[in-house]
């Protein structure tokens, strides 16, 4: 594959806002700067939504903000998975992992519980 490389980050992230709204639709911002200077709106994001849950969710990144090193997911909970993604509170801590393959934008991020102490 000469030509093609990859960037890995793996970060400790943590929920800034997660709103509800019309519809029954959500907004998570994540902190997450190296995540988001690499991030593409529209790219998928493969999230764990609760420890309990181990099947990831894929959600489309809406929104990417380099500069403030966040990115932003809507989405409806829709099955067992995202509606456990739905009572998630801010503060709580995501591990973020980022794979970005720099030849054709692909973005790979799972978001996984941690713990808290």
């Amino acid at each position: 594959m000469r030509g093609k490389r990859r960037a890995i980050y793996l970060e400790e992230a943590e929920i800034l806002e997660h709103t509800t709204h019309a519809a029954n639709q959500y907004i998570l911002r994540v902190a997450a700067p190296a995540a988001a200077n690499a991030a593409q709106p529209g790219t998928f994001a493969h999230l764990t939504c609760d420890p309990s849950q181990p099947m990831r969710r894929p959600l489309s990144i809406m929104r990417a903000d380099r500069s403030r090193g966040w990115l932003e997911f809507l989405y409806k909970p829709v099955g067992a998975g995202l509606a456990k993604l739905a009572r998630r509170r801010v503060g709580e801590p995501l591990s973020v992992l980022t794979v970005c393959a720099s030849w054709n934008s692909l973005m790979l991020i799972e978001i996984m519980f941690c713990s808290p102490p």
